[in-house]
């Protein structure tokens, strides 16, 4: 069963995205550093990157109109949208999605995490509160961090989530696994993605840790022959933890070692693995499949479109006219990250 819904482009809040990271440290996937230090060593200022946000997310909108995605813009705390793309959003006719004031800011502007529905399956993100197991029009509904939709990879009964969790306090810790499987859905476990940090300058700061958003790294894709297909970089970098609870050392894992947790994960789950040499542009995997099989992702990788093309037919991949790039570098976030959707029987209750 399909989770059928209503797909929400995040909120463009640009100025208050600035103000939190302007001039402050960067984190980033370790297999892309080059590609965030090329953008960060141009040295544009607080204007420059809201126009390139501006141009990037009128990218977005226009991509969804051509495909003729139905979608609205998730409305929230008005007082921090971009005053000239809201502007366009009244003119062009476009709807909005009103998100309560309580739920974090974050969600409204990057709805990818509010929830995560597949398979006839919702996890609901724990962050908005427990809410008791349920069951409505033959979807279960579940409570979960696993509503936060950057941490999963899924398609059809499958669901690949990280080797660990990070939850609130920065900290790793096992997944949260109990009852999924009872629901129908097959588990993989992917290897920690390993992240960097950079100064705003460009500046390797020599600092090391993992994340738990495979989409920044990943993308897992139903193919023509209905069979899921699982994309990464063959450089990709992992790591652990290492020592006692209280003094944990990070192993860096390196590609082979990485690669060949993520060929045996593939291989129990009946997943096809494709390996990319590299990508050209950052987060260049974070696209989004609706539920017709259309894709979305970002230009100006000509690489990461061809072999999606050759997955799914070329007439069913669409690219943004300009590259995702700042998204990624000033939010953490790709196409993915602000395209969610909101399931049916959820829109009454929200």
């Amino acid at each position: 069963m399909v989770c059928d819904g209503l797909y929400v482009l995040g909120g463009p809040v640009f100025g208050k995205l600035l103000r939190e990271t302007f001039g402050k440290d960067v984190i980033v996937p370790a297999n892309q550093i080059e590609l965030f230090q090329n953008l960060l060593k141009k040295g544009l200022t607080e204007e420059d990157l809201t126009n390139k946000l501006r141009e990037e997310y009128f990218s977005i909108v226009c991509a969804l109109k051509e495909m003729k995605i139905v979608f609205r813009v998730a409305y929230a705390h008005e007082e921090d949208f971009d005053s000239k793309v809201m502007q366009y959003i009244l003119n062009s006719g476009l709807n909005l999605f009103g998100f309560p004031e309580k739920w974090p800011p974050t969600l409204s502007s990057y709805p990818r995490d509010l929830v995560t529905c597949f398979s006839g399956v919702v996890f609901l993100n724990s962050k908005l509160g427990k809410v008791g197991s349920r069951e409505k029009g033959g979807i279960k509904i579940r409570s979960s961090p696993y509503g936060e939709g950057g941490r999963v990879l899924c398609v059809t009964n499958k669901m690949i989530v990280a080797e660990n969790i990070i939850v609130s306090n920065g900290k790793s810790s096992p997944p949260v696994l109990n009852g999924i499987e009872q629901l129908g859905i097959k588990v993989g476990l992917f290897p920690m993605p390993l992240v960097g940090m950079l100064s705003f300058q460009g500046d390797d700061c020599g600092k090391m840790s993992t994340n738990d958003h495979l989409d920044r790294v990943a993308c897992l894709i139903l193919g023509k022959d209905d069979k899921p297909h699982l994309l990464i970089e063959k450089n990709i970098l992992s790591g652990e933890f290492i020592g006692e609870k209280k003094k944990k050392d990070l192993l860096i894992v390196d590609p082979e070692r990485s690669l060949a947790k993520i060929k045996e994960m593939c291989g129990d789950l009946d997943i096809t693995l494709h390996c990319l040499d590299d990508i050209s542009v950052p987060y260049a995997l974070n696209m989004i499949q609706f539920f017709d099989g259309k894709i979305l992702m970002t230009g100006g990788d000509d690489i990461v479109y061809k072999m999606v093309s050759s997955i799914v037919g070329e007439e069913k991949v669409f690219r943004t006219e300009t590259p995702i790039k700042y998204f990624p570098l000033l939010a953490k976030a790709g196409i993915r990250c602000l395209i969610g959707v909101i399931p049916e029987i959820l829109t009454k209750e929200t």
